[in-house]
């Protein structure tokens, strides 16, 4: 009985896969979790980076979901920050841009353009 390189065998003699199976198998479902305290959930490049439509959720409860170009926000997006507070609009480089609203705690609107 030869022992695949990339499995071991657990107290119960059942064979595990190792981690670099799990890995790949994370990777291959675009679910990505990188040293980052976060989990990303959406289209990627084929460098790995986030690129297209996707949503990623950090442990500190902030959440965005939209549009991602090279690893960065960027196009139409809505993110809620862990207080609670949300912007809804344009996105940059990573940053609030062009035309957007945003809603504090309290729920009071303001809209208007990010630069």
């Amino acid at each position: 009985d030869v022992a695949d390189a990339h499995q071991h065998r657990d107290a119960f003699g059942r064979w595990r896969p190792n981690h670099e199976q799990i890995q790949s198998k994370i990777r291959n479902l675009n679910i990505l979790k990188p040293p980052t305290p976060q989990l990303y959930e959406g289209q990627v490049a084929s460098d790995g980076k986030k690129h297209g439509i996707g949503r990623v959720v950090w442990l500190d409860g902030g959440m965005y979901e939209g549009e991602w170009v090279n690893d960065m926000q960027s196009g139409f997006g809505r993110q809620i920050y862990a207080d609670g507070t949300i912007y809804k609009g344009g996105f940059s480089y990573g940053k609030k841009h062009g035309w957007g609203v945003f809603i504090g705690e309290d729920g009071k609107m303001e809209s208007g353009y990010w630069s």
